[in-house]
């Protein structure tokens, strides 16, 4: 093998340890930075779709009805929508 002589071109194993140290906790920032984030949106989102979380069994019921009385409204707005078109 050769030899070069001199530290150029060459990476001492310290120097890569502090490059991954640096590249490691500027990851660790960033994602927790992300998710901190994200988890405070779903928070916001969730608490204004079902602001009365009581028990699992009344938000699931709620859950329930909340989706069956809009699907009915859906259903109901599309069924006059067809009428008109049809009167036409």
């Amino acid at each position: 093998m050769r030899q070069v002589k001199g530290k150029r071109g060459q990476f001492s194993l310290l120097g890569l340890v502090v490059a991954l140290a640096i590249v490691y906790f500027m990851a660790y920032i960033l994602l927790n930075t992300y998710f901190k984030m994200s988890v405070a949106g779903t928070r916001s989102v969730n608490s204004g779709l079902m602001p009365e979380v009581a028990t699992p069994s009344v938000t699931y019921r709620s859950v329930i009805d909340s989706t069956r009385s809009t699907l009915t409204n859906i259903d109901k707005e599309q069924q006059k929508r067809l009428d008109a078109v049809e009167q036409q």
